[in-house]
Formats: C-alpha cells, sequence, structure tokens
C-alpha cells in the first residue's frame, strides 16, 4: 500500500506539501498521514473531483503496463518466432515417426 501511495505521488509531480522540502511519507515527516491527506486534498482540488487520486493510480498502471509491454515486445516476437520453429519441427518429426510406423507394420 505505501508503494503504491509512493508512486502516486511520485506521479503527481507535486511532492512537495506546504512549506516542506520532503516526501510526505520521509522519515522526516513528523506524522505521514498528515501529508498523505493534505496531498490527497491538492490532487483533488485540481478540478474537485473525488476519483482525481484514484484516476492517478489508475493512469500510472496503465502506463506502467503499457511501458512494460512495449519492452517485452522484441522478446515477444523472438518466442514467437522459436514456437513456430519448434512447431514445425514437431510437425516434422511426427511425419518421420508416422512413416517409421507403417514400415513396422
Amino acid at each position: 500500500v505505501v508503494a503504491r501511495i509512493s508512486a502516486a505521488f511520485r506521479n503527481a509531480k507535486n511532492l512537495h506539501v506546504s512549506n516542506r522540502k520532503f516526501h510526505p511519507l520521509s522519515p522526516e515527516s513528523g506524522d505521514p498521514w498528515e501529508g498523505i491527506v493534505q496531498q490527497a486534498r491538492k490532487v483533488r482540488a485540481i478540478d474537485g473531483d473525488s476519483d482525481d487520486l484514484n484516476f492517478l493510480m489508475r493512469a500510472a498502471a496503465v502506463e506502467h503496463s503499457l511501458a512494460e509491454a512495449v519492452r517485452k515486445e522484441p522478446k515477444l516476437a523472438v518466442a514467437t518466432a522459436k514456437v513456430t520453429s519448434l512447431e514445425k519441427s514437431l510437425a516434422s518429426r511426427s511425419k518421420e515417426i508416422a512413416m517409421q510406423n507403417a514400415r513396422l507394420g
């Protein structure tokens, strides 16, 4: 939970709460929940929508998933080529076995 909140703060690009120079969840913070509440109020005050913080967290999750998918796309292409090659090898080996069985039978 703390990691998700920290990620939301980082994605908000507004880590400073009031006159403090540190992250609301840092050890220097006297009351981390006060920092979280103040940050949530700032995010919600953008347009008054109570779901802004939830949207921010969902958007960060989607962005991360897309970035990961893009990063893994070359690996997917290589894996697909390997699977295709293995399927061809299996098909040819199956034909060879079928021919050998036909000769024996």
